[in-house]
């Protein structure tokens, strides 16, 4: 887990609520975080 991939995930999490428009995509990116956030512990 490196630091690049720390802010990799601010970037997504930013996305996130600044995309709400767009339900796919708001669950597209949730989804893809949940797993990384599971492949860290």
């Amino acid at each position: 887990y490196t630091l690049l991939c720390f802010f990799f995930n601010i970037f997504l999490f930013i996305n996130i609520h600044t995309m709400t428009n767009s339900d796919f995509l708001n669950t597209s990116t949730r989804h893809y975080l949940t797993i990384n956030t599971a492949s860290l512990v």
